[in-house]
């Protein structure tokens, strides 16, 4: 081998050492948030997450763009932010993950999306915020379509998965979020843990 030829050869091998790291850590996000989602979260949670991926599909594309359907939003709602991102990194059926770009780097929550949440008053001047009533039908109304299981009661549902989102925002409760606030949301906020211990949810 010429020695001018090393340099390249090298940077060959290192770039395909860090493109199996990359896709190992990717991969290694992935299953740890089915895991969550699906044996230590409550059982509402993975159905909601899993009809979001369905609508996607494996696109890429799609997948750095889920707030366009009204089921993903659902699911962020129940899975938190980050959670729903490793999840999507999923490819359908398989083992294997993509690389996705940041939450934050996400295009805005489509309005016409968030109207269909809360109804015809988004489109009054100002629009309207989103309102605890709003979270929770969108919730059912989703698990409804999938036939999937219901929160055991809507007291679990608002104090542990619709309490962090208002808080994080910085709205009450009987107030309701702003869109501009709940986009924030959709694009900064931070892993929700649900349960009561750090293991499992138990009820």
């Amino acid at each position: 081998m010429r020695l001018s030829s090393v340099p390249i050869a090298f940077a060959t091998c290192l770039g395909a050492a860090e493109g199996a790291i990359l896709d190992k850590r990717n991969a290694t996000e992935c299953s740890e948030a089915l895991q969550s989602m699906s044996f230590y979260d409550r059982p509402f949670v993975f159905p909601l997450f899993y009809s979001c991926t369905t609508i996607l599909g494996d696109s890429i594309e799609a997948k750095e763009n889920p707030w366009v359907h009204k089921e993903c939003v659902a699911a962020a709602v129940a899975a938190s932010i980050p959670m729903l991102h490793d999840g999507l990194s999923c490819l359908i059926g398989t083992t294997d993950a993509v690389a996705l770009p940041a939450a934050s780097a996400w295009p805005s929550l489509d309005y016409n999306v968030y109207a269909s949440i809360i109804g015809s008053c988004a489109w009054d001047e100002g629009g309207c915020p989103i309102t605890k009533q709003n979270f929770i039908d969108l919730i059912y109304s989703t698990i409804s379509q999938e036939d999937g299981p219901y929160p055991k009661s809507a007291t679990i549902l608002i104090d542990r998965y619709l309490k962090p989102i208002f808080s994080w925002t910085g709205f009450d409760l009987e107030d309701g979020i702003p869109y501009l606030n709940f986009n924030d949301y959709l694009h900064y906020a931070p892993y929700i843990n649900h349960c009561d211990t750090a293991i499992q949810c138990d009820t």
